[in-house]
């Protein structure tokens, strides 16, 4: 008869535990105060391999803050104030591309480099900061779930301002990956003409998985049942699901070309994810694999094959051999 109690005791306690260590857990991992849980594997394993170009990213970030640009911003479906900037190429500018940072990043840092490099190819620029990150409002980081949907609002915003016949690419690295290949599903506008996904994942909670399992060492056991919980969490309190949202998916609604880039060394999204995405697309495109490249700086690594990608995507002529403009930073 006492045994009952004892039971009833510990599965009380063991419930409290999971409920607060999964709390926790959704707090840190998707929380816009909590510190980025990467920063662990830096103190683990010491710099990451992109944190050894730090002083070039700083160094285009500053040059590209330099040039005349202003801030703007949307709002968002669910009522949020969301921030980006805006470069012009000039008045004859050929498209514009919207560019979509990372997981705890931000699109100066993305895309200093490869931002550069647009701007010479006539390219305008619209560098935008994620729901909850930068300057933009929000609590929670939802791994391209609603941000999707503010990528489908940005894209909508800039025809309105440049009308139906400019062209818009939308180019996302990481999360920001996710990010442009799921707004697919929510019906982007007619001059949307191509997508730049690189180093995507394929599903959030899959995301999550593997960097558990991989970069924390977590136990298998534990990921999936841990993962089930947290995500009570993301749907009571962030109003989104780690399950049924996949960008694999999403791309095979796509009818405009994709280019798919990952550095095969990626240390934190397994490059056969973008394999993945890559094979489900169905509106034509490319899979460009940059053999030494780790997480985000397969541009870095291999630029002149990556620029021969953008500007066949582009539909435009590559530049002669040791041609570049006054704002591209060579690797």
């Amino acid at each position: 008869m006492r045994r009952a109690p004892k039971a009833a005791l510990a599965l009380g306690v063991g419930a409290s535990f999971l409920a607060a260590g999964s709390y926790a857990s959704f707090r840190l991992a998707f929380g816009r105060e909590a510190k980025n849980p990467l920063h662990f594997l830096e103190r683990k394993r010491g710099p990451a391999p992109w944190e050894v170009y730090r002083e070039k990213f700083r160094y285009a970030g500053e040059e590209l803050k330099a040039l005349p640009h202003e801030d703007v911003s949307i709002t968002s479906f669910d009522g949020l104030r969301l921030h980006g900037r805006f470069w012009p190429a000039g008045e004859n500018a050929q498209r514009t591309v919207l560019c979509v940072h990372g997981y705890r990043s931000g699109s100066l840092w993305d895309f200093a480099l490869a931002a550069l490099y647009f701007l010479d190819l006539g390219c305008n620029l619209l560098l935008i900061d994620q729901r909850s990150q930068g300057e933009s409002e929000g609590q929670y980081i939802t791994f391209g779930v609603h941000e999707s949907r503010d990528c489908r609002d940005w894209a909508c915003w800039l025809e309105e301002r440049f009308g139906k016949d400019h062209p818009i690419y939308l180019d996302g690295v990481s999360m920001g990956a996710a990010t442009v290949l799921l707004s697919v599903q929510h019906g982007l506008p007619e001059s949307v003409k191509g997508i730049i996904a690189d180093c995507g994942y394929t599903q959030p909670w899959e995301m999550l998985d593997c960097a558990l399992r991989r970069n924390f060492e977590v136990p298998g056991a534990v990921v999936r049942p841990l993962l089930r919980v947290v995500d009570v969490w993301c749907r009571a309190l962030g109003k989104f699901s780690l399950y049924g949202t996949d960008t694999t998916e999403a791309v095979r609604q796509a009818k405009m070309p994709i280019l798919f880039a990952h550095g095969v060394k990626d240390s934190l999204v397994p490059y056969t994810m973008s394999v993945r995405n890559y094979e489900a697309s169905s509106g034509g495109g490319e899979l460009f694999l940059a053999d030494e490249a780790d997480h985000g700086i397969s541009f870095l690594i291999a630029p002149k094959a990556y620029r021969e990608r953008l500007e066949k995507l582009f539909g435009c002529w590559e530049p002669a051999a040791g041609e570049k403009g006054p704002h591209t930073i060579e690797a």
